[in-house]
């Protein structure tokens, strides 16, 4: 299997920014949806910080975007299983995605 139909490039995509595995696979819309879900979940638990909260709300603060965040790992291998035989990606398409997650990380 060519690097740029991988799954664990596509699941590395998706780690370095959460949704970018998706929008690589042409799910523009599911991709920026998990993409503002985990960046709405980062601002509330930062936010959670100064309120005063229960450990409980603090906790499912946390556990949520990240329950949510391993389901797209199992959507985003369904998505590359289905749409694998039928899209052809190229290799500059990956690095140029693989670049842009790096300068995300990398100014975050």
């Amino acid at each position: 299997m060519s690097l740029e139909r991988s799954k664990i490039s596509s699941s590395l995509l998706n780690i370095l920014i959460p949704g970018l595995g998706h929008i690589y696979w042409k799910e523009y819309l599911f991709g920026i949806f998990i993409f503002l879900i985990m960046l709405i979940g980062v601002i509330l638990f930062v936010v959670s910080f100064f309120v005063s909260l229960s450990i409980w709300v603090v906790m499912l603060l946390l556990a949520l975007p990240m329950i949510f965040y391993l389901f797209t790992f199992v959507d985003l291998i369904k998505t590359i299983n289905l749409k694998s035989p039928k899209m052809k990606r190229i290799k500059k398409t990956f690095y140029i995605f693989l670049v842009v997650g790096l300068l995300f990380q990398f100014l975050v």
